[in-house]
């Protein structure tokens, strides 16, 4: 975020300074980066020990890595793909091992992992990526532009497995239980409008501003297995997740003019 703030005044301040004169045709071919944050509008709550082994109920970082839109007069067809990242790994796995603790902690001594406390930074999760695809329509006047979408893709959750082993309090008792998903990606098709307005400051340079709101059905199950290992017994809970889940995101960057 701090770099991407360094790249944007450099461009502007640069852009600024170059000839403001310059005749504007329409756009033709434009590509686009940026950044932004996006707030969830809903929550993914089955009430489930597994409900904090899916994140996507925090607001978190995005990174549009590319966006390319070809126009024929006002109408186009445009591309895009972005990753949401959280940056609170450790927090997440805490409260996963909290919840574990508060249900079971009364009778065992819990031993609690997750796949999210074995990310190699905080910074490198990647919660969910999106790539769609759809119409477009440009409105253009002097300096301004404004983009309308409708774009229709697929958005990739991520989904933590978790394990626990569970050792009686004054007794010899043993239990592991696991979580899994199946996939560490649950793919769910998305429905994206969105809406970008922009300003040139320079021939081939567009300063941005993006607002985005997506909708997309979730519908998957976790698989509790649960071991008595005195007992060699073995039981499975199935958690079934089915909702509509949406998300609104707002963002900065620059489009490039390359047509």
């Amino acid at each position: 975020m701090k770099y991407f703030a360094i790249i944007f005044t450099l461009i502007l301040s640069l852009s600024i300074s170059i000839n403001a004169k310059d005749n504007y045709k329409p756009i033709k071919w434009v590509v686009r980066p940026s950044i932004g944050i996006t707030f969830p509008l809903t929550k993914v709550q089955g009430g489930y020990i597994t409900d904090g082994l899916i994140d996507v109920t925090k607001k978190s970082m995005y990174l549009q890595y590319i966006s390319s839109t070809l126009f024929i007069g006002n109408f186009g067809i445009e591309f895009t793909y972005y990753e949401n990242k959280n940056v609170s790994n450790t927090d997440r796995f805490n409260k996963f091992v909290n919840t574990v603790n508060n249900k079971y902690g009364d009778k065992y001594f819990a031993e609690t992992s997750s796949s999210s406390y074995f990310q190699d930074s905080e910074y490198d999760n990647i919660n969910f990526g999106k790539g769609g695809l759809g119409p477009v329509y440009k409105f253009e006047k002097d300096r301004w532009l404004v983009i309308a979408r409708t774009l229709f893709g697929v958005t990739s959750i991520t989904t933590d497995w978790g394990s626990t082993t569970l050792k009686g309090k004054g007794t010899n008792e043993i239990i592991n239980i696991d979580w899994n998903s199946g996939k560490n990606f649950k793919d769910n098709v998305t429905f994206n409008p969105s809406l970008t307005i922009g300003y040139r400051i320079a021939k081939r340079i567009v300063l941005d501003f993006d607002l985005n709101y997506c909708m997309y059905n979730i519908n998957y199950k976790y698989i509790e297995t649960i071991k008595n290992v005195n007992l060699d017994e073995t039981t499975t809970n199935n958690y079934y997740y089915s909702n509509q889940f949406k998300e609104f995101s707002v963002g900065f960057g620059f489009m490039f003019v390359l047509k």
